[in-house]
C-alpha cells in the first residue's frame, strides 16, 4: 500500500514539472542559452555578433559609397562649369545641392582625408564664383569654409578680401566658425581690440553681472572669474592682481573689454586678419 501511494504522489510531480520544463524551453533566445551548454550559448552569441557587425559594416559601405558620388558629381559639375559657359545654369544647380549634403556630410566624417578633399572642393568652387564675378555667392562659400575648418587662414584673408572690396571697415567678430553678432561693432584703441562685454559672453556662454555703483564688470565661466574696472588697467582673475594693456571702457552706453586678455584667460586662441578687420577666436 504503501508502495502505491509513493507511486502516485511522483507520478503527480512528474506530470506537474514536465510542462513548466516545455514552457522554459519556449522562452527568448536568453532564456534558451540557459538550457543549453556553454559552448551552443557562446557560438550562438557570436552568430549574432558577426550577423550585427555585418550588418554595420554593409551601411558604412552604403555610406561611403553614396559620399564617392556626390564627390565625383561635384568634380564633374565643377570641370563642365569650368569648360562649357552654356551647361553651367544646369551644372550650378547641382553643385549647390551637391556642396550643401557635403557640408553636412564634413561634420559626420572622421577620415582626415575625406575632410581634406571637401574642404578642397568648397576652394574650387569659391575659386570659380569669384571667376565669374559672382562676389555675393563667393562669400557665401567662404563662410561655409570657415564654419567647416574654423582654423583655416586662406578663408578668412578670403573673406577679408570682400569685405575690403565692398568697403566695409568695422572689425568682424568670429568664435568657432560662426560670425558674432553685436548692436555695436568692436572698437580699436591704443592698437588693441575692444569688444561689448555681454556679446562676447553669450557667444562664449560665459556669465556677466554689472556694478554699476562700483563700475565693475565680472565674467564667470567654469572656475574662471574675471573682474574688471572700468577704466582701471587692474583686472583681478580669480582674485590675483593683472595689469592691463588697455583698460575696459564705457562706449554708446555698453562696457567694451579688451577681446585678447579676455580670450587668453579663458583659454581660447585669437587671430587678426588685418585683411576685412576680421578677428577669428577659437575655444
Amino acid at each position: 500500500m504503501y508502495k502505491k501511494m509513493m507511486i502516485l504522489i511522483l507520478s503527480v510531480l512528474f506530470l506537474t514539472v514536465m510542462p513548466m520544463t516545455v514552457l522554459a524551453g519556449s522562452g527568448s533566445n536568453n532564456e534558451d542559452c540557459g538550457a543549453v551548454n556553454d559552448g551552443e550559448c557562446q557560438q550562438f552569441n557570436l552568430q549574432n555578433q558577426t550577423q550585427t557587425q555585418t550588418q554595420a559594416d554593409t551601411g558604412l559601405e552604403k555610406d561611403e559609397a553614396s559620399l564617392e558620388r556626390i564627390m565625383q558629381t561635384t568634380r564633374e559639375c565643377m570641370q563642365t562649369m569650368q569648360k562649357d559657359c552654356l551647361q553651367a545654369g544646369e551644372s550650378q544647380q547641382v553643385l549647390e545641392e551637391n556642396l550643401e549634403q557635403l557640408k553636412q556630410q564634413y561634420q559626420q566624417q572622421t577620415k582626415l582625408e575625406v575632410k581634406e578633399e571637401i574642404k578642397s572642393m568648397f576652394k574650387t568652387a569659391i575659386q570659380l564664383k569669384k571667376s565669374q564675378g559672382n562676389i555675393e555667392e563667393t562669400e557665401l562659400l567662404v563662410r561655409d569654409l570657415i564654419s567647416l575648418d574654423p582654423k583655416d587662414q586662406e578663408a578668412y584673408r578670403e573673406l577679408g578680401w570682400i569685405l575690403c572690396n565692398r568697403g566695409e571697415r568695422d572689425p568682424k567678430l568670429f568664435l568657432n566658425g560662426v560670425e558674432v553678432k553685436a548692436d555695436v561693432p568692436p572698437v580699436i584703441k591704443e592698437g588693441r581690440t575692444l569688444v561689448p562685454v555681454r556679446a562676447l559672453t553669450e557667444a562664449l556662454g560665459a556669465e556677466v553681472q554689472w556694478n554699476e555703483q562700483e563700475q565693475t564688470v565680472l565674467v564667470s565661466k567654469g572656475d574662471i572669474q574675471i573682474q574688471l574696472r572700468v577704466n582701471n588697467r587692474v583686472a583681478m582673475i580669480n582674485g590675483k592682481e593683472v595689469i592691463l594693456d588697455v583698460p575696459a571702457e564705457i562706449n554708446t552706453s555698453r562696457v567694451f573689454v579688451p577681446l585678447r586678455f579676455m580670450m587668453q584667460t579663458m583659454n581660447t586662441s585669437v587671430e587678426w586678419y588685418p585683411e576685412g578687420q576680421i578677428i577669428s577666436m577659437n575655444e
